[in-house]
């Protein structure tokens, strides 16, 4: 295979520019390096690098010692090699002189004319390099080197490549905030972050070919952009780069474009027509969400994941075709699509992320295939909608459905019913999955479960009674709307006491079960105070905490009427939230706490962490603290 030598005079230039104010010898590595970077190692006999080393060592080997200055050996060249005479003029009229930055540029200018010259004199480094090429390779060699030290100055432009002409928002002639149309010019290769961003009165844009990359916010903003033809060459749109371009109204990506960055197209709400390139494998989170006149999408083949929010919100959305290769689907990726009536997911798919069909309320039914094995909280609105395909993992059961493999409850399909028993084999009852069956009074829970996850009954405002196996060992922030339902079967870890639950092996206190309670004293052993555990608690004036606590979430932020409250010294972590706003300024911390109040603020005199204020109703101005 023949491989490819990219040698010109600008290239050339390029090199000596970086040198044109840097001491160097004649044998100096930085030229071994230069060398280094047009063809190998020097020291490589045969390469074309060892043989223009000779060929120059030749011309300057009669340069005395102590010349050291590029324009000293400039001058010795100039002399030895054909076709100089130009070049030692300059460097004659100049030598005696501090040389202007023109003068220099012109002077290394001058020396690359020497080095490269014309191929056809005797003695000129390019038709060394022609002699070298034609008489020690088939054709041109490719520049490479291992070596670390060797600035490649662009290596993709090494090989044949133009370098990148970036189009900034410095470029823009004319007032930004008046500009209606604008041509790009020709040659311009990559559009740069937030070029046009703000151009509020663009109605048009004529982007050249030869642009292969929009970057990110290139347009966003641009509330008047109504239509914009993309060039052949483009590969990549960078994040938000049409975001909120609220009067486009279609858009037509070219064939080899890859990536849409995230947001790219959010908050476009008259885009009604988009057509996506067969090169496409990545579509970022959002990055069509909020297009709210969206009616249609084709996903094209090789595309593996719907990222997060992608099609959030696009509320007139009634068709789409995902592709066979498709993996994943991302958290919201259709939520509130409220148009969309049906939906093929394909075979390949495993995972659906949380909320991800969400408020679909025109769905009349889903098939998840058999290979699905992971599907998150509140998937689906109306989860009686969903049928599952023969050999899945998912069972629909007295009401629910769960994982028979992993255990977990995900969700309960028949939102009117009162009673459920739970059936055995459910290990794990899922994030929310009772969350809207607020007619349901009692629930049997199984004698294999052993976790019950976050707001998994938050919902069920109806619910007299519910009695909690020993097997379970824990049970996540806000799992129940009353804690007062709630009974512990013996042997369980769990302890009810003081008005709270707590669990006396792990430290964490889970809840308040009496909302009436006025003061409280949490007992020795607690660690952690969870979030919200004292919602509700409206009537509750005092607060004793024990000398083990470590951490409080934002257990407290409901609790208005607080009248104060110590912090002890042994609490080292607290949620911004862990009060109402009103009670921070009655908290007070305990002699050797890390956290400190002074000037209207609170701060851990450990991490330096600033996070709070107390003073909001009279500070007027305030110092931070060093």
């Amino acid at each position: 295979m023949e491989t490819t030598l990219f040698v010109t005079k600008e290239y050339l230039e390029k090199q000596f520019r970086s040198f044109n104010n840097t001491l160097v010898k004649p044998n100096d590595k930085k030229i071994k390096g230069w060398l280094s970077t047009l063809n190998g190692n020097v020291d490589v006999e045969g390469s074309i690098a060892n043989t223009i080393a000779k060929k120059i060592a030749e011309v300057i080997s009669g340069a005395p010692e102590d010349y050291d200055t590029l324009k000293e050996i400039a001058d010795w060249i100039s002399n030895h090699a054909s076709n100089a005479e130009e070049m030692l003029a300059k460097i004659e009229a100049n030598k005696e002189g501090i040389l202007s930055e023109n003068e220099k540029i012109d002077l290394v200018e001058g020396i690359i004319n020497t080095l490269n010259g014309n191929e056809e004199v005797e003695g000129s480094i390019a038709k060394m390099l022609k002699d070298a090429i034609t008489t020690s390779v088939d054709n041109i060699i490719l520049c490479e080197s291992e070596d670390e030290d060797i600035d490649f100055n662009n290596a993709n432009w090494l090989k044949g490549e133009t370098e990148p002409v970036v189009f900034t928002a410095s470029d823009i002639v004319g007032d930004r905030a008046t500009l209606t149309s604008y041509v790009v010019p020709e040659g311009v290769t990559r559009i740069d972050d937030s070029a046009f961003r703000g151009c509020s009165s663009l109605t048009s844009v004529d982007i050249p070919e030869g642009v292969t990359e929009i970057g990110n916010s290139a347009f966003e903003g641009c509330s008047n952009l109504e239509s914009i033809a993309l060039p052949s060459t483009l590969k990549k749109i960078g994040e938000n780069a049409f975001r909120s371009c609220k009067s486009l109204t279609s858009i037509e990506i070219p064939e080899d474009v890859t990536d849409i960055g995230e947001a790219a197209f959010q908050n476009c709400p008259n885009l009604e027509s988009v057509t996506l390139p067969s090169t496409l494998t990545e579509i970022e989170n959002s990055a069509f969400r909020g297009c709210t006149s969206l009616t249609s999408i084709v996903i094209p083949e090789d595309v593996t994941e719907i990222g997060d929010n992608t099609f959030n919100s696009c509320t007139k959305l009634t068709s789409v075709t995902l592709p066979s290769t498709l993996t994943k689907i991302g958290n919201q990726a259709f939520y509130n699509c409220k148009t969309l009536e049906s939906i093929d997911i394909p075979e390949g798919v495993t995972e659906i992320g949380d909320k991800a069909f969400w408020n679909c309320t025109s769905l009349t039914s889903i098939v998840i295939p058999e290979g699905v094995t992971n599907i998150g909280s509140y998937a689906f609105s109306d989860w009686s909608k969903v049928i599952f395909a023969e050999g899945s993992l998912f069972k629909k059961e007295n009401g629910t459905i769960y994982n028979t493999e992993t255990g977990v409850l995900v969700a309960c399909y028949d939102k009117t019913i009162t009673s459920i028993v739970i059936p055995e084999g459910v290990t794990e009852i899922g994030n929310s999955a009772f969350g809207s069956c607020n007619k349901l009074t009692s629930v049997t829970l199984p004698s294999t479960l052993k976790k019950i996850v976050n707001n998994a009954f938050t919902g069920c405002s109806s619910l007299t009674s519910i009695n909690i196996p020993e097997g379970v060992t824990e049970i996540g922030n806000q799992a129940f709307r009353d804690w007062s339902v709630v009974t512990f079967a013996e042997g369980s870890p769990f302890k009810k006491e003081n008005g709270i639950i707590w669990n006396p092996e792990t430290g964490v206190l889970l809840g308040c079960y009496d909302k009436t309670i006025t003061s409280i004293v949490i007992p020795e052993g607690v660690t952690e105070i969870g979030n919200q555990v004292f919602y509700g608690c409206d009537n509750l004036r005092s607060v004793t905490i024990p000398n083990t606590v470590t951490t409080i979430g934002s257990a407290f932020s409901n609790c208005p009427y607080l009248t104060s409250i110590d912090i002890p010294a042994s609490v080292t972590e607290i949620n911004y939230s862990a009060f109402n706003v009103s009670v921070w300024s009655k908290v007070t911390f305990a002699e050797g706490s890390p956290f400190k109040k002074e000037n209207g603020i609170i701060w851990n005199t450990e991490t330096g962490v600033l996070f709070r204020y107390y003073d909001r109703d009279t500070i007027t101005s305030i110092v931070i603290p060093e």
